[in-house]
């Protein structure tokens, strides 16, 4: 919910094979696409698995967005 206002798009992909799940989390995201991919036995814990990774990228993504902010206005000061 945090970063709901990032987020544009968003493809949720979930392969299961014989012993393993494939998960896959697609957020396109403003000047970016954020994408994660989890292997585990168990498809909820995939998920949740995902979710978290997913969360971390957005973290950073969101880090690196607001320090662009702060030079961008650094520079137009001057």
């Amino acid at each position: 919910q945090r970063f709901e206002h990032y987020i544009i798009d968003a493809h949720l992909t979930l392969e299961k094979d014989k012993g393993t799940s494939i998960i896959e989390l697609m957020l396109l995201v403003k000047h970016s696409s954020i994408t994660s991919r989890v292997k585990n036995p168990d498809i909820y814990l995939g998920i949740s698995d995902v979710a978290k990774k997913v969360e971390r990228q957005l973290e950073k993504y969101e880090a690196k967005f607001r320090e662009r902010k702060r030079i961008a206005q650094k520079t137009r000061r001057k």
